[in-house]
């Protein structure tokens, strides 16, 4: 008679690509809802003022970080507030930091269009450039959508 061993199956913990946060008791109570269906998540800061630099962001990941009970694996995906006025050497401290790895964490497998408007384009284009995250740039908002139908193999 042949005897089969327990077969064993792990089910690991999807993302949550777009999770709003407060502060305080809501952002605690959203979080631990939110860490027992989710691994980690991309952060998107209900704050005001905005988390527009690396130093807030780190301190924001530390508060959720530590709402969690003892022993919730939960990884906060950090993201910043660009303005116009954001200067590309805080976009290049936030990479440097791993802060803003959202999109290197995940691991896109689809493109990223992005459209750049305001004073520093060209500095943004140049970070991102540099920045080692695959992403077509479309000159406005017309152009970024033809970028995309482009890109997943339509007829613009």
């Amino acid at each position: 008679m042949l005897r089969a061993e327990p077969m064993q199956l792990n089910i690991t913990l999807p993302d949550d690509f777009h999770l709003h946060l407060r502060d305080g008791r809501a952002m605690a109570d959203v979080v631990a809802h939110s860490a027992r269906v989710f691994a980690r998540a991309v952060i998107m800061p209900n704050l005001v003022p905005p988390v527009t630099t690396t130093a807030q962001a780190v301190s924001y990941r530390d508060r959720i970080v530590g709402s969690l009970s003892g022993g919730v694996f939960f990884e906060p995906l950090m993201t910043l507030y660009l303005t116009d006025r954001t200067p590309a050497e805080e976009i290049e401290t936030a990479a440097a930091s791993g802060v803003v790895a959202a999109v290197k964490e995940v691991g896109l497998k689809v493109p990223l269009v992005v459209r750049l408007e305001g004073t520093n384009v060209e500095e943004g284009r140049r970070v991102l450039a540099e920045s080692g995250i695959d992403v077509i740039v479309g000159e406005g908002m017309a152009d970024a959508a033809e970028k995309v139908v482009a890109a997943v193999g339509g007829a613009a």
